[in-house]
């Protein structure tokens, strides 16, 4: 297994990820691709890299997302996936997790935490059980699908509560 940085020479592989095998031609998930590929594009020259992509055998096989809270000192992982059924259980979901543990541990100014929102995919592994298992924590008080990775001793992550004004 090879994990790299998506950039604008592996976006396309990056995208193709996103969608389900079968929908490729499907005109919402061609102008959802190319919204994704807009956003990429302008989040990787804000921040460097925000995606990895891990390959099996040259071929893409699963990805993590992650985005800069500078605002809560924290990092979102917004999307980790690998979508092919015979991709599961190789640990290809870990390695990623782990590339961007290490990753973000190494960012100026440091952030104090990885946060993301979990979901149940029917007939995949948890979320919510892979992410604990890996050692992120439930936010206290809150919503059990919103976990924590501390990166910093004893930091506890209380998200920042934001009024909406429409």
């Amino acid at each position: 297994m090879k994990i790299m940085n998506v950039t604008e020479e592996n976006l396309d592989d990056f995208i193709k990820l996103c969608i389900p095998p079968g929908r490729e031609k499907d005109e919402l998930f061609f102008r959802g691709g190319e919204e994704k590929r807009r956003w990429a594009l302008q989040m990787m020259k804000r921040h460097g890299s925000v995606a990895k992509i891990a390959y099996l055998n040259s071929r893409p096989a699963g990805l993590i997302q992650y985005v800069p809270q500078p605002d809560e000192k924290v990092v979102q992982i917004t999307c980790i996936f690998v979508p092919e059924r015979e991709n599961l259980r190789k640990g290809i979901g870990r390695a990623l997790l782990n590339v961007v543990i290490e990753v973000v541990k190494r960012l100026e100014p440091r952030p104090s935490a990885l946060v993301t929102w979990v979901f149940r995919v029917p007939e995949t592994f948890p979320q919510d059980e892979f992410f604990r298992r890996m050692g992120f924590r439930e936010v206290e008080g809150g919503d059990t699908m919103l976990l924590y990775y501390p990166l910093q001793e004893g930091f506890v992550y209380r998200p920042e509560r934001k009024e909406y004004i429409p």
